[in-house]
């Protein structure tokens, strides 16, 4: 009888899935609206209910040709703010991120969709960032309590933790928002977890913000807020 070898490489991986290893970390992309992004270790792997953000922008900014300074707070692998730009050429993005691995994944994003040469990067705490007045800000800070992070599902577990503790009750981040971020009448574009959406509404209407518009996600659950700063 003929015995049959897989090749390490495929073995390898088929072993990591076994553990519940999520593909986007096993082969280092992730799709993510029209583009492919990539993933390592140091990120948080897009996620689909995260394009409701950005659905959500087009909306509000229906000017494909408009200039539009844009940023992308805790922005991970660039996903929301690369994937805007990519579709309104006369807008630039700033990238904020507190962990320097995760923006070199970032980086190489920009440079893999061209964006590079419209995209400034800033690798620090949100609360350094000097601020740009942005037209468009998405953010999509950690949000899930500390306490939840000892019961994630498997996939889950392989995130960085970084990306996805929100303190005592979930909503440090929010809190620290600084409106002065955003333009007169710019936009905050935000990411929430499930039940969230009145709380974060109270803390972003006690900053001077206006709750403009919220959208589900694909399983029904609210995840984008826009609020307007008057």
């Amino acid at each position: 009888m003929l015995k049959y070898s897989l090749p390490s490489e495929l073995e390898n991986n088929i072993t990591r899935r076994l553990k519940r290893e999520p593909l986007a970390k096993i082969f280092g992309s992730k799709g993510f609206y029209k583009y492919e992004f990539k993933t390592t270790a140091d990120t948080l792997d897009p996620r689909d209910d995260s394009e409701t953000l950005l659905f959500l922008a087009f909306e509000r900014f229906p000017d494909k040709a408009a200039s539009l300074k844009v940023a992308d707070i805790c922005s991970g692998t660039g996903c929301l703010g690369l994937s805007f730009i990519a579709e309104y050429p006369s807008a630039v993005l700033t990238m904020v991120d507190v962990s320097a691995k995760a923006m070199a994944v970032a980086r190489d994003n920009a440079d893999v969709m061209g964006l590079a040469q419209r995209t400034s990067f800033f690798v620090g705490d949100m609360d350094d960032w000097q601020k740009e007045e942005s037209a468009l800000l998405f953010f999509n800070p950690p949000y899930l309590k500390t306490s939840e992070l000892e019961c994630l599902d498997a996939d889950t577990k392989y995130d960085p933790e970084i990306a996805l503790d929100g303190g005592e009750d979930g909503l440090v981040f929010y809190r620290r928002f600084n409106p002065e971020w955003l333009a007169a009448n710019g936009c905050l574009i935000a990411e929430i977890g499930r039940g969230q959406m009145d709380d974060v509404v109270a803390i972003m209407q006690s900053k001077g913000l206006t709750h403009a518009a919220s959208r589900k996600d694909i399983g029904g659950t609210v995840r984008a807020l826009a609020f307007i700063r008057n």
